[in-house]
């Protein structure tokens, strides 16, 4: 990252912004998911570990995507919401496309020795990935819950805020069934329209601190052990994308038309997808 600001990279990280803001939107769609599509994901993980230590370095990468971010979500949530209930099917193999597209990436970064030692271990990883985000979507829904105002409800929404970082940060973790786990999703969106200062404070901070903790060691991980992490990730997109499938497409029992137009979508989503993230030099 420069330290003095670059024009052109700060519209372009705008723009992405608002495509990452709108891709939260969508079902099945990380924050995280969309960035890795983006050839942004490590940069991020980076300026955010580093914003102590490279404060405005770190502060004018992150800020044009953050602005993007809430500017996505305001401008595009109705006509993309509406249109994706007009043709549900057929969008969701477009979004499920460029997700696809984007993995060829981060397995060349995983099969950094190029054996079939290391790609059995990638494929390993791959499995303990997925299996480990199809456990997150078994847990059942309010799990553990908190109703009292009082310093140990307090320090359950810090500690609840710390373990939705994770949903924040890793690609393929649904924020949502986060909050809806830890038993908070409709009281946090009471809490947004009151709105209800002890709950967001708590929530807020504890979602910094987790942020902040996560992104170190992801970082730390990407550089140490670029196999392993990366091909965790590729695990988590995939089960990510089942998990959405099962609960959210097959129940529709779409028509063959629908799922023809879903498929020739799927596969423009990939090839476009592909060939940004090439063409982008990632």
């Amino acid at each position: 990252m420069k330290t003095r600001l670059n024009l052109k990279e700060s519209v372009y990280n705008f723009v992405r912004g608002a495509v990452i803001g709108t891709a939260m939107l969508i079902p099945g769609l990380s924050g995280g998911t969309t960035a890795i599509v983006l050839g942004i994901y490590d940069k991020m993980i980076a300026a955010v570990s580093d914003i102590f230590k490279k404060f405005k370095e770190s502060i004018l990468y992150l800020i044009p995507i953050g602005l993007g971010g809430v500017l996505g979500i305001w401008l595009f949530s109705k006509p993309l919401l509406a249109l994706t209930e007009m043709a549900f099917v057929p969008m969701m193999g477009l979004f499920f496309g460029i997700v696809l597209g984007s993995l060829p990436l981060l397995l060349s970064k995983a099969d950094t020795e190029k054996t079939a030692k290391s790609r059995c271990l990638i494929a390993v990883y791959i499995v303990i990935g997925a299996a480990l985000v199809l456990l997150l979507t078994l847990l059942p829904e309010g799990l553990v819950t908190v109703t009292t105002r009082s310093f140990s409800g307090y320090v359950f929404l810090l500690l609840g805020g710390a373990v939705l970082a994770i949903a924040l940060v890793l690609p393929g973790i649904s924020f949502s069934h986060m909050l809806l786990v830890l038993g908070i999703w409709q009281t946090a969106l009471e809490a947004i329209r009151t709105p209800d200062l002890y709950f967001l404070s708590a929530l807020v901070l504890g979602v910094a601190g987790g942020t902040l903790l996560c992104t170190k060691t992801l970082e730390r991980a990407m550089h140490r052990f670029p196999r392993g992490t990366y091909s965790l990730v590729v695990g988590f997109v995939i089960a990510s994308l089942a998990d959405v499938y099962i609960k959210e497409i097959a129940p529709t029992a779409p028509r063959p038309f629908e799922l023809g137009m879903g498929l020739l979508l799927l596969l423009v989503g990939a090839a476009f997808s592909y060939w940004a993230g090439n063409r982008a030099g990632r």
